[in-house]
């Protein structure tokens, strides 16, 4: 499992996890992500740090 997490500052307000997976195909395989939880912290401004560049 990999995790990303997103930070304002030093406090963690975003998560998200995906678990490595092997996507068959027509003449062979390829590695794939799947994604299992994404989760934020909602700010009171509406506008959160995982929308910001």
């Amino acid at each position: 499992m990999r995790a990303w997490g997103t930070y304002d500052g030093d406090r963690l307000v975003g998560l998200m996890a995906t678990y490595d997976f092997t996507l068959s195909l027509p003449g062979g395989e390829l590695p794939a992500p799947g994604l299992t939880f994404v989760s934020a912290w909602p700010p009171p401004t509406g506008v959160g740090a995982c929308c910001r560049g």
